[in-house]
């Protein structure tokens, strides 16, 4: 069978089967083999930053318009560049998909809407019956903030990064922000910024509430000379800075966890 009967297989077989799965009113998207888009559910235009489905039909997340970048970057609030570098990253594990033939499952950790948020993404080929893989579809589905905290426990425990070692890493910070951090500040700071309360977030580095206490009130919000201080103040100046965009360097490798043996 030759790859011109493809779109014929698609259209009759592929795509009756998936919108079934639309009157589920989840997170689904359907493409080629190609990573062309064909399909999507209503909530899942929300990605793309579009107004309705037609828009985002023929795109390829390996190479999406500079006008829909520029546009999902100010709707989420996160730079154009990270925004750009994120799609990618989801490209590749999609190609991934394609040439190894297998479904693979990962976990995305994104600062979007100024909240770091967790989902799980399912990336399932469909395949022809003569073996020959036509399209894939992906489910996306959010994870509550304990198996977020969760999962980043495992794998910030599998960093032997010391303080002393990662002090060069914050020269990035000092140079956007103008504002010296350590590490730890820098990761107290982000992930506070990014909705989690001082419990969740000496869970996830495991270290006590009151050590989050202490390096908050005696040494972060010194640094950003508020007067009186005050926790609500520093999290909105650090939102407003874009502090809640810059990853510290030990959660950075967490941006995909991965279920399997593929490596964006």
């Amino acid at each position: 069978m030759t790859k011109n009967y493809f779109p014929h297989v698609i259209e009759h077989m592929v795509i009756p089967l998936f919108k079934g799965m639309l009157n589920n009113n989840g997170l689904y998207a359907l493409y080629d083999r190609n990573g062309t888009l064909l399909m999507l559910s209503d909530a899942q235009v929300q990605m793309f930053a579009a107004e309705n489905s037609s828009q985002c039909l023929g795109l390829n997340l390996g190479n999406l318009p500079i006008a829909m970048l520029e546009k999902i970057s100010t709707k989420t609030r996160v730079s154009i560049q990270n925004v750009w570098l994120d799609f990618n990253q989801m490209f590749t594990l999609h190609q991934y998909v394609v040439e190894k033939q297998e479904i693979v499952q990962y976990i995305d950790l994104s600062p979007y809407y100024n909240n770091l948020s967790s989902h799980m993404v399912t990336i399932v080929p469909f395949f022809h019956p003569n073996g020959e893989l036509i399209a894939y579809q992906t489910h996306t589905r959010q994870c509550s903030i304990n198996i977020l905290i969760n999962l980043l426990k495992d794998y910030i425990g599998m960093d032997n990064s010391t303080e002393d070692s990662l002090s060069g890493k914050q020269s990035e910070f000092q140079e956007k922000f103008g504002i010296e951090l350590s590490e730890r500040q820098h990761e107290i700071l982000f992930l506070m910024s990014n909705g989690l309360n001082q419990y969740k977030v000496a869970d996830l580095l495991n270290i006590s509430r009151s050590t989050v206490a202490k390096i908050l009130n005696t040494q972060i919000i010194r640094k950003f000379n508020l007067n009186p201080p005050n926790t609500a103040k520093l999290i909105e100046r650090a939102v407003n800075l874009g502090i809640n965009e810059l990853i510290p360097f030990r959660l950075r490798k967490q941006k995909f966890i991965l279920f399997d043996s593929a490596r964006a």
